[in-house]
């Protein structure tokens, strides 16, 4: 049987044939692909991070920067936090402090009292006192301008914070004013005293300060202020002044949050409604939780040998009641 014998002519045409066909074959995905740039498919692959995750594009990524403070200044800066933009960390304005007394190791009253330059939710006042000051039983007797709150101390340090409740947004502006007691003036005499405070948000973010107080002096009374002999044992009664301390259901005390208990009638043959002032304070059994309010206990009434305690908030069971009785003359 004789075989033909294929011509170059014929292989030529059967492999321009399967060139043709794998061609089309290579166009198809090609053409699938055509929507997209080559730019965008190197993005995209550029796109993916070390861990095979796609990444938004840029311009659809969130804006989320840190927040950014700027130094103290009478001027407000911005802060810049996510989406929220407030103005922020400016010194505090009109800021005074004002003690009771100037006697060192003295038990005082101090009137703090400033103007947020910063429009932000405070959550914390702090305030550093002179080096040896004892802040160890602070009270709160009124505060104006910020939510209720408790004062807040470590052992030793004469740094005391003001911790409030439920922070609420404070304008610019605002006239806030605490009233402190039971705070303990330094040993040493000084001409130099100043009280530096903070404002802070919940975030421990600085949102206004810190602003160092005008200075103050605490000094001490020498002998020689008194004069010889100006003062002689049948000059002073012995009922001109009495302190006394009432624990627990002694003489009409008988403190018991439970039952919300405060108001209180407590006698005491010392007491005269003629010409006695009462000063009392109340040493709480034990902290009763973190938003327990601070209990600041007055004297309402004196009647004969009686007077009536109100209290702002029911003393805690075990409770103990101090006071002061002065007779004047």
């Amino acid at each position: 049987m004789n075989k033909k014998k294929s011509s170059p002519k014929k292989h030529a045409a059967i492999l321009s044939m399967i060139v043709i066909t794998v061609g089309a074959l290579m166009i198809i995905p090609i053409l699938i692909a055509a929507p997209f740039s080559s730019t965008q498919l190197i993005q995209a692959a550029s796109a993916r991070d070390y861990q095979g995750t796609i990444l938004k594009p840029q311009d659809e990524r969130e804006q989320i920067q840190p927040a950014v403070l700027s130094s103290a200044s009478p001027t407000p800066s911005v802060l810049s936090q996510g989406e929220d933009v407030v103005t922020a960390q400016g010194a505090l304005a009109s800021l005074q402090v004002r003690p009771s007394s100037n006697i060192v190791g003295t038990n005082v009253y101090y009137n703090i009292q400033f103007k947020p330059s910063t429009t932000g939710e405070i959550d914390r006042i702090r305030m550093e006192f002179p080096e040896g000051t004892y802040l160890g039983n602070a009270k709160v007797l009124e505060v104006e301008g910020i939510g209720k709150g408790r004062p807040v101390g470590e052992w030793g340090s004469n740094i005391l914070i003001y911790d409030v409740n439920f922070p609420e947004v404070v304008p610019a502006g605002t006239l806030i004013r605490l009233d402190l007691a039971n705070i303990g003036n330094p040993p040493t005499p000084s001409l130099s005293n100043t009280v530096t405070v903070t404002t802070v948000d919940s975030s421990s973010i600085v949102i206004d300060g810190p602003t160092v107080s005008a200075t103050y002096t605490l000094r001490q009374i020498v002998t020689d202020q008194i004069a010889n002999n100006a003062v002689t044992a049948n000059k002073i009664s012995p009922t001109f002044m009495t302190s006394k301390i009432l624990q627990d259901g002694q003489n009409g005390w008988n403190p018991d949050a439970i039952f919300g208990l405060d108001t209180f009638t407590i006698t005491d043959s010392a007491v005269k409604a003629s010409n006695s002032h009462v000063y009392v304070s109340v040493d709480e059994s034990a902290d009763v939780g973190p938003l327990a309010v601070n209990v600041v206990c007055m004297v309402e009434d004196i009647v004969n040998n009686q007077f009536q305690v109100v209290c702002n908030a029911p003393p805690a069971d075990g409770s103990v009641l101090r006071y002061t009785v002065i007779n004047q003359p």
